[in-house]
């Protein structure tokens, strides 16, 4: 077999070893190729797709993306249809989406015994306690069963009310020791390497890190009445955070 000398020769032999299932081979003569022409749109592809076989998905994307930006078509859609596959299955995998419609009452209050309920309510913040006295009337209501039967039926409907308030202007709630809304505390949201929309954040955020890929934010005095499930899944809500592009989620204060 005659020895390749251009591009194109190099181009022809890669795609022989692709046939053959020689994939570093193959790479090897692509890689020629593009040496001798830096602009060889088709070996980038090519090479990108023995890169592929060989479970190098960034060295693909690389390739591809390269190639697209010489105008090949195809690789364009290659990377598209990656991305949107490696998209579907992060989503599936990562736990902050699966918590965007977190169920306060069914995914938590109904799933508690008496016995973590009495603790539940033992353990309310006073704003919360308060909601709940206005149903006691007297002392005498004061009872287990009326405890289990307030985190049963209106935990979930009132935790957040003295929050709500606070924040609303035209509330009429009266409240000698004014409420105050944000805690001490600060939501720290790491992002995945995907994400780049920090400047959409400068209004809502506490502190915008980029070195690390986190951003800050306020922390609702609730946190303390709720389960960490939902607290993530008010904070994804209220500060419109997209969910596939989080890592993780810790507090500090």
């Amino acid at each position: 077999m005659t020895k390749p000398k251009t591009a194109a020769e190099f181009l022809d032999r890669g795609c022989d070893k692709d046939d053959q299932k020689d994939s570093r081979g193959a790479i090897e003569d692509y890689s020629k190729a593009i040496e001798i022409n830096p602009n060889y749109a088709e070996a980038y592809a090519n090479r990108g797709c023995a890169k592929e076989e060989l479970g190098d998905k960034e060295g693909a994307i690389d390739d591809w993306q390269k190639a697209a930006d010489l105008g090949d078509e195809e690789a364009a859609q290659w990377i598209q249809e990656w991305k949107a596959k490696n998209q579907e299955k992060t989503t599936e995998n990562n736990i902050f989406t699966q918590l965007i419609n977190y169920d306060l009452q069914k995914d938590y209050v109904d799933k508690l015994s008496k016995e973590e309920k009495l603790e539940l309510f033992r353990g309310l913040t006073w704003e919360i306690e308060q909601i709940a006295d206005k149903e006691w009337n007297s002392e005498k209501n004061y009872t287990e069963e009326f405890m289990v039967n307030w985190i049963t039926n209106s935990y979930s409907k009132e935790v957040l009310t003295p929050f709500e308030n606070a924040l609303d202007p035209d509330s009429k709630e009266d409240d000698e020791n004014e409420y105050e809304p944000w805690d001490d505390h600060l939501f720290i949201f790491t992002f995945n390497k995907e994400f780049k929309d920090f400047d959409d954040y400068e209004i809502e955020s506490y502190e915008i890190n980029e070195e690390d890929n986190q951003i800050s934010f306020l922390c609702p005095s609730f946190w303390l009445d709720v389960p960490r499930e939902f607290l993530i899944s008010w904070a994804l809500d209220f500060y419109d955070i997209e969910a596939m592009f989080v890592e993780d989620m810790s507090m500090c204060g």
